[in-house]
């Protein structure tokens, strides 16, 4: 049974996204088996920017390594890593309501890709 956390809330919530997480990362794991090299690394940082809580920049993440049938280049898997701590920074800064420091990081990434040519 769920009990009540002590904000009241129920905790069916909580157990719901640790089941969702628990099948993600098993889905990906039997994904992983044919996969090799950076594409498995991407996807593991996408997968513990969500485990970490970090939604807003799970979405911007996967978005930049999935982008499909697009014209726009695939992000480098070297830069990965960088990307999701820095989205997962802005996104620390925007839950405390320091928006200028969460522009200062959006336009951190932004210089960054302008100088890779990304």
């Amino acid at each position: 049974r769920a009990k009540k956390g002590a904000d009241g809330a129920n905790g069916a919530s909580s157990a719901l996204q640790q089941e969702i997480l628990r099948e993600l990362e098993e889905s990906m794991n039997g994904e992983a088996k044919g996969i090799v090299g950076d594409e498995a690394d991407e996807k593991h940082v996408c997968l513990n920017v969500l485990k970490a809580g970090k939604i807003y920049a799970f979405v911007d993440l996967f978005y930049l390594t999935h982008r499909g049938n697009t014209q726009l280049p695939a992000l480098d898997p070297s830069k990965v890593i960088y990307v999701s701590e820095t989205l997962q920074k802005a996104e620390e800064l925007e839950a405390k309501r320091d928006y200028v420091a969460v522009y200062d990081k959006f336009r951190e990434l932004a210089e960054y890709f302008r100088r890779v040519g990304e």
